[in-house]
Parts: structure tokens; sequence; C-alpha cells
């Protein structure tokens, strides 16, 4: 299934394997500062286009390892001035197009949400210092790095190479799942942990410098290539 949509992805626009491959090897070498991450050994371009293939055009470095492993958050109403994370905005639709859709982000429905949450957080993407995306495939860590306007455009090709290759916008900076693993039904709780060490400064060598604000997606419950759930939040450090 994943491999039908990324075809059509690459085809929609004009990507190649050592296009899709910026993606895992980006996220390789956030996974590097990891000590929790299954993969920290650095991914090269030839290694990844040399990579055993799973299923036209996913290799193994496309489809994320299953791993045990289990995360938790602590909700309270007494904090520690300084030391804690707050909730800006929150958007949780389910069955967003009514399994209507092809199995991609790219409706009107999902950019509603982008727009929604970004207008309850009075923010706009320019504001957010690091991103966290669902990335089970990398294909759909793109999707909906582009549903929230992290993507500028349409120019996908352009950002791959630009932008994330080259580190401009710090997006899944704990490796993502497909280096530092999926622990089942813990996978969702990932990218908001990763979030909350980020703002509060504990990420050490991958930390991202003054990080104040955290978007993080989470995209799940293929049913039928039908998406029936996205989730996007914004976090912001507390202040002191």
């Amino acid at each position: 299934m994943f491999a039908m949509m990324t075809k059509t992805f690459m085809e929609q626009h004009g990507l190649e394997a050592r296009d899709m491959g910026l993606l895992p090897i980006s996220q390789r070498r956030w996974a590097m500062g990891n000590p929790r991450a299954a993969y920290r050994k650095d991914l090269s371009l030839e290694d990844y286009l040399g990579a055993r293939v799973v299923y036209d055009p996913l290799s193994a470095y496309d489809c994320v390892p299953v791993v045990s492993g289990a995360e938790a958050i602590l909700i309270s109403h007494q904090v520690d001035p300084g030391q804690h994370v707050e909730v800006v905005a929150q958007e949780l639709p389910f069955n967003l197009d009514d399994q209507l859709g092809d199995g991609f982000l790219d409706t009107q429905v999902v950019a509603n949400l982008s727009a929604n949450l970004y207008s309850r957080a009075g923010l706009g993407v320019e504001d957010i210092d690091v991103v966290g995306v669902y990335d089970d495939y990398p294909v759909m860590a793109i999707e909906q790095a582009r549903a929230f306007g992290v993507v500028k455009g349409d120019d996908v090709r352009r950002y791959l190479h630009d932008q994330l290759d080259r580190e401009q916008f710090p997006v899944n900076t704990s490796g993502g799942q497909l280096s530092a693993g999926q622990a089942g039904c813990g996978a969702g709780l990932h990218f908001i942990v990763e979030a909350v060490q980020q703002l509060l400064g504990h990420s050490k060598s991958r930390q991202v410098p003054g990080a104040r604000h955290a978007l993080v997606s989470n995209y799940g419950m293929v049913t039928y290539r039908h998406g029936a759930c996205l989730a996007g939040t914004i976090l912001r450090r507390g202040e002191k």
C-alpha cells in the first residue's frame, strides 16, 4: 500500500530514489546524537541506494523498524517555573475525509485543520522552531510537512535538497521512527517526548538552540488506503 502511495507521490513531484532518500539520511544524522535510537550509524546516499528492496520503490531504509520500548509524559496543573511545556493549541479530528480520499493528506480538510491550528495558537509556521512528523514511511512524513506548511508550495524536491538535507528547518530531531524505531502503540508519543526534551533544553548534542515552539503531527489508523486520523499539536516552552 505505501509502496503504491510512494510511487504515485514520486511521479507527481518528479522525484527519484536519491531525492526520497534525503529524509531517512537527514534523520539518521539526528539519530547519531540520540543514545536511545535503534540505529545510530551514519547512513550515506550510497548505503540508501544500495539497500535491499522491500517492495519497489521502498527499500529497507524506507520502512520503520519495530522495536520494544515505552515513553511517558507527566501532565500536571502544578509546574516548576521554567521546567515545563505548555500545550498552545491542538487539533484532533477523526476520519477526516469520511474514507473518501486517496490516503494522502493534501486535501482541503487537512488544509483547514492546519489553518485552524495556527489560528488558535496565534502563530505561523515561521514561529515554529522544531517539527516532529510521524514517519512510518518517508512519503507520509513529507506529506505531513506539506500539510502544515513546512514545505513551501509544491516544490518538494527543493525542500528535500535545500531545507531538509542542509538542516535549515529541524525535523524529527530524535531520528524519527525510521532510525529510533517504532515502539508499538507508544509510537504516537515519540514525537511529543522529543518536542518536550527540545523545548526544555535536554537534547544535548542534538539540541536546537533557543527552541521555544514545537509542532507535532501524528498520522495513523490507515485503513484500506484511507487516513482515518491526523493530529496536530503546538507546544511552547514554559516561562520562568
